[in-house]
């Protein structure tokens, strides 16, 4: 069985659902693909008592955006983060910044950052600590899921790979300054419906288009010369322009262990039956 990321996060609030005891406690998943955003919140009459981070087994945590300052042959952080970032990344900027040769011509498949493992887990650590998740929600290879408090992550979870790599800065719904341009485009090449819902942009495909519906990489097309997507949401496409930067990206590589210890099932259980 594989679950996309996001029938994955369904289904982990489908689970705490049916866990919780009271009428008043309410699982409400917030998550998407911004991976700013929090993953679940639980409320307990209406106010917020507890954050859920949902990972896959094999996930991504904690990444941070950073500048190459090669007047100073450096790496800082990108003053689109704030300082509440400092503590999560300072170790891993200066293990980077005296390998500065190694790292400076980043690529988009990624170089690993092989500095000691105290130093990335850590950084996760802080990064938990920074974004005020109390649990952690995964699974075992059997696909049962596990919920884990953030003072027992480390039994649970390996911190297995550091990268540093090119990653694009985002992406965006279509403006009407490019929408006749990209209408005309797909209008061209396939039978579909497009329907402006500001705003996003929904496109409905009226024959079957297998290689876009099994493979990501194929959902990717160009309208002169600026790159486009077809991002899947339920049932639903929505075109979305992706942006043209690329910025040096840290990234740590989680993966769940299949420990067969007891999870936290029952401390999380108390915390929102109190």
């Amino acid at each position: 069985m594989k679950l996309t990321w996001k029938q994955f996060e369904k289904n982990a609030a489908e689970f705490l659902n049916d866990i919780k005891k009271k009428n008043n406690i309410e699982v409400d998943p917030k998550g998407g693909a911004d991976s700013k955003s929090i993953d679940i919140e639980i409320k307990k009459n209406g106010s917020l008592i507890l954050i859920v981070e949902v990972k896959m087994p094999t996930s991504q945590i904690g990444q941070f955006v950073i500048n190459n300052d090669e007047s100073n042959n450096k790496f800082i952080l990108s003053k689109r983060l704030n300082k509440d970032n400092i503590p999560r990344t300072s170790k891993i900027l200066e293990f980077i910044n005296q390998n500065y040769s190694k790292y400076k011509e980043t690529v988009r498949s990624g170089k690993e950052v092989n500095c000691d493992q105290e130093i990335k887990n850590n950084s996760v650590s802080e990064y938990l600590n920074l974004k005020k998740i109390n649990y952690i929600i995964s699974c075992d290879k059997n696909y049962n899921f596990k919920i884990v408090n953030k003072s027992n992550f480390f039994n649970f979870f390996k911190v297995d790979k550091c990268v540093i790599r090119n990653k694009a800065s985002g992406s965006q719904h279509i403006g009407s300054n490019v929408f006749k341009e990209v209408k005309e485009y797909l209008k061209e090449n396939y039978e579909c419906q497009i329907i402006q819902k500001k705003p996003k942009t929904e496109i409905i495909f009226k024959n079957e288009y297998p290689d876009i519906e099994e493979k990501k990489e194929n959902r990717y097309f160009y309208v002169n010369n600026k790159k486009y997507y077809f991002a899947k949401d339920e049932d639903s496409y929505f075109i979305k322009k992706i942006s043209n930067t690329a910025n040096p990206t840290v990234i740590f590589t989680l993966k769940f262990l299949n420990n067969n210890l007891n999870d936290d099932r029952m401390l999380f259980y108390e915390d929102i039956n109190k």
